[in-house]
């Protein structure tokens, strides 16, 4: 096999990857919690249930998503966010054991993860300004596609310059 459709089936390998990544991609929890849990002015971030505001699959690391899990929250079924809460509130769920109920704390923009008035909204600027959410892997499959293309280009040259030898 030649190094051009070597590099080529890999650049196809790496494309296809980035590609499933993207589109495997779950939607977007904190929505869904706003919706389940009245917050007014208040984005919760990722950090309510994942070890940081970056999320990302296996790391729902924190007890409110234990909680959820149990209580009937599907990964990757936002849908499946207001069955939990409502499951949470009829049985007064409280993970950080702050006397508070955890959806209490929410509707009040705090952590249900940590005793006390810690916050879980994200910050906002101007009117209604939000963070942008997080970038998915179509950048890395836009760049992977773009390389396959560049090398199934310059291979299909080089047989043209061979063919004229």
């Amino acid at each position: 096999m030649s190094l051009i459709r070597a590099l080529l089936n890999v650049s196809l390998l790496v494309a296809g990857v980035s590609w499933a990544g993207a589109v495997a991609a779950s939607p977007s929890f904190p929505e869904a919690l706003v919706s389940a849990v009245p917050m007014p002015d208040c984005t919760p971030g990722c950090a309510v249930c994942h070890r940081d505001n970056a999320g990302g699959q296996a790391t729902a690391t924190q007890k409110f998503a234990a909680a959820m899990l149990a209580n009937g929250l599907v990964p990757a079924k936002p849908e499946t966010v207001k069955t939990a809460v409502e499951a949470l509130r009829a049985a007064n769920t409280d993970t950080d054991l702050d006397m508070k109920p955890d959806i209490l704390e929410l509707a009040a923009g705090q952590n249900p993860n940590l005793p006390g008035t810690a916050s879980v909204c994200l910050p906002t600027y101007g009117c209604g300004a939000r963070i942008a959410p997080a970038a998915t892997h179509a950048k890395g499959a836009a760049v992977a596609l773009l390389g396959a293309a560049a090398l199934v280009f310059l291979g299909r040259r080089a047989r043209a310059l061979r063919s004229r030898r």
